[in-house]
């Protein structure tokens, strides 16, 4: 199915929040989800499931001042 991530259309196989955020090599402890402009908990993340032209925005801090 494909997906938006950070503003690109992106080919997954799966519909698990989770899996599609290892699988494309984010780092789950360092990184904020939101789909379709809602921040999703990192606890529900195992549960939560994408659709077919759902939007990801992945966010991780920048360190730094």
């Amino acid at each position: 199915m494909n997906i938006m991530v950070n503003g690109k259309d992106v080919e997954i196989a799966s519909h698990e929040l989770k899996t599609i955020v290892e699988t494309l090599g984010y780092q789950c402890h360092k990184v904020v989800i939101a789909v379709n402009q809602e921040f999703v908990a990192k606890e529900k993340w195992d549960d939560f499931r994408v659709s077919a032209g759902d939007t990801l925005d992945v966010l991780s801090p920048v360190e730094g001042g």
